[in-house]
């Protein structure tokens, strides 16, 4: 196999060669990974919506399910690329906010309540 690259002058994702490596995740959680990352700051989804824009772009039965992407973000979490923060609201309701960092164990913000 040979590698052609293209020039990049805009709309391209840098990331870690670790991180596309990394043998203790799927290339179904790395394929997740990378399209999350490709995002901008800010881009908010969830495994529902992933399993969604699947199916929507590939068909019903082509695209990852809820399962495979659920599995995916358990590995991402594991490897310490995602992280869940609960935190407790002024009604007492909890709510919960996912963080992905580009390399595991990066994320330093806020911790569950």
């Amino acid at each position: 196999m040979r590698i052609v690259r293209s020039k990049h002058e805009s709309d391209f994702l840098i990331l870690p060669n670790g991180t596309a490596r990394d043998q203790r995740l799927s290339y179904t959680a790395r394929g997740i990974l990378v399209e999350i990352l490709s995002r901008p700051d800010g881009w908010e989804t969830t495994a529902d919506r992933l399993v969604q824009q699947a199916r929507q772009y590939r068909g019903e039965k082509h695209g990852e399910g809820r399962r495979a992407i659920r599995a995916a973000f358990v590995e991402l979490e594991a490897a310490g690329y995602m992280h869940r923060v609960k935190v407790r609201g002024e009604r007492g309701r909890y709510t919960t906010t996912v963080y992905v960092t580009d390399l595991p164990s990066q994320y330093t913000g806020p911790r569950a309540a």
